[in-house]
């Protein structure tokens, strides 16, 4: 029997991702500070009154799928907000390593814990995520990590749908411990992964990672 265990996508919930790189005057020498002329191709100087080209200066140029968020303001600056709007999956998303090794623009996902709906915790049911704050509408989807025991136990993760509300009896696998397989709201009643803290979803079917874009990185 495999355990399940539900891993964390390494982007933050209420946070962005690394710094952008910063592509400034790569189509030509720039002018001087003082306001004179670019170079050959490239941008006006400095004060210098010239219209400079924003898909080269925020480091980040969207694409037909995949649009740049910015950070902009009332005089008409912009700055790369470190995030990506998937307009065919209409999602934010980031880029990152695939557990299939690819880079893809993956989305932030639920995490939580794997239940069961049989006392022999063998068959996996359902998911408890924490209340957020941060994410008060979860995911459509969730990251789940499956440790295979013929690998010396190392973790894969796998992408799920998650499913709608789950309301039936559910069961906490404990390897180890003298109940491996406890029933949620056991013990007295007092239940392990109670309503007020934790929203139950069905687990739903794999996604394919090919529904997300993926990207080679290079540089210049």
């Amino acid at each position: 029997m495999q355990r399940l265990v539900l891993g964390v996508l390494t982007v933050g919930l209420c946070a962005c991702g690394s710094s952008g790189k910063d592509m400034t005057g790569m189509a030509g020498g720039a002018g001087d500070a003082g306001g004179g002329a670019g170079g050959p191709a490239g941008t006006a100087g400095n004060g210098g009154g010239g219209a400079e080209d924003l898909t080269l200066t925020q480091g980040a140029l969207s694409g037909t799928r995949l649009k740049a968020y910015f950070y902009s303001a009332p005089d008409g600056s912009k700055q790369f907000a470190q995030r990506w709007y998937d307009s065919m999956l209409k999602t934010d998303c980031y880029f990152q390593q695939g557990p299939d090794g690819t880079v893809r623009c993956l989305p932030q996902v639920s995490f939580g814990t794997i239940l069961y709906s049989d006392a022999a915790c063998s068959t996996p049911a359902a998911v408890a995520i924490l209340k957020n704050a941060c994410m008060p509408n979860p995911s459509p989807w969730v990251a789940l990590s499956v440790a295979d025991p013929l690998a010396c136990n190392k973790f894969s993760t796998r992408y799920y749908n998650l499913g709608p509300a789950y309301t039936a009896q559910a069961f906490i696998a404990s390897p180890g411990s003298a109940q491996p397989c406890v029933a949620n709201g056991g013990d007295g009643g007092s239940a392990i992964y109670p309503p007020t803290s934790y929203d139950l979803f069905g687990l739903g079917t794999v996604l394919d990672l090919g529904m997300f874009q993926n990207a080679t990185l290079a540089h210049d």
